[in-house]
């Protein structure tokens, strides 16, 4: 088991996670996968690729957060992360608002 959990952190593409997740199916695993697909190519057309790495180790309060989470770093990669957050769908509406969709971006200091 400890080995499949480290294969899975080692994850560092999406054609490596869909390599993985694929095989196994299920509809809401190709959507999860799609989801990352599209947030992938969007940061490619905005020429943010060079800047950005999968990285599935990184959890973000686990009980908080609906889907993506990042962390941000300095360029030379020596600092721990300067910012970080991600998506808690339906948050602000279990709260208000029913079709608010939050997205949080705390910085370190």
């Amino acid at each position: 088991m400890k080995e499949k959990v480290l294969a899975f952190l080692a994850i560092k593409s999406l054609e490596q996670l869909e390599q993985i997740l694929i095989p196994v199916g299920g509809e809401k695993l190709a959507a999860r996968v799609a989801d990352w697909r599209r947030l992938l190519e969007g940061l490619s057309a905005m020429g943010l690729a060079r800047f950005v790495a999968v990285d599935l180790g990184v959890v973000r309060g686990l009980a908080y957060y609906t889907a993506f989470v990042f962390e941000a770093f300095d360029r030379k990669g020596e600092l721990r992360a300067i910012a970080g957050g991600g998506r808690y769908n339906n948050l602000v509406a279990k709260l208000a608002d029913p079709i608010c969709r939050p997205l949080a971006l705390p910085l370190a200091m």
